[in-house]
């Protein structure tokens, strides 16, 4: 899973743009040299689990102790309004959608948004009266919808928040992905 791979650098010399920063076969190469940031270069905490790139490709890294940024030259703790409440949050999934919203998934908290660098709880009511906790993937969809999956199944949460569909006792789903013809595939245990 990816909760534990190493905060690796070697191919964002410079800042990149989004697409750069996606890989195809025809795009993937070894390179020369590799980079391993960490807690001595800012990083808030040693356990990665969440990254994404945003629309200016400033990384956005999401730790068992908070958020961190990456521009490609400088690793640091998010400073921003709500630093010491995100500091606090175990991070396990981040999604920046097109309209520049971070979305923050988290072991105990559920899930938030950071819009316009404050952040934003979402509370949604399942269908079975359960929180949503323990987020384990947010991913954007195709109409700018989020599905997130979590302890009990996976749900869809519109770009203002609000509960759009819940698929409850699922068990704990892990990732979603979005088919080319706008079906969505969920992993779970």
């Amino acid at each position: 899973m990816a909760a534990f791979l190493p905060l690796l650098f070697g191919l964002l010399q410079q800042p990149a743009a989004p697409q750069d920063l996606v890989l195809t076969p025809s795009s993937v190469t070894i390179p020369s040299t590799v980079e391993q940031w960490g807690l001595s270069e800012g990083l808030p905490q040693a356990q990665v689990n969440a990254i994404v790139a945003d629309a200016l490709g400033q990384l956005w890294i999401g730790t068992h102790g908070g958020l961190a940024t990456f521009d490609g030259h400088e690793l640091r703790a998010y400073e921003g309004q709500d630093a010491t409440r995100l500091a606090s949050f175990r991070i396990t999934a981040l999604c920046h959608d097109r309209q520049g919203v971070l979305w923050i998934g988290s072991e105990s908290e559920g899930l938030g948004r950071l819009l316009e660098g404050r952040y934003e709880p979402v509370e949604l009511a399942l269908p079975n009266g359960r929180k949503l906790k323990a987020v384990m993937d947010v991913r954007e969809a195709d109409d700018g919808s989020v599905w997130v999956a979590h302890a009990n199944g996976v749900a869809q949460v519109s770009a203002q928040g609000a509960l759009m569909q819940s698929y409850d006792d699922l068990g704990q789903t892990l990732a979603t992905a979005s088919g080319q013809d706008g079906s969505v595939w969920i992993a779970g245990e």
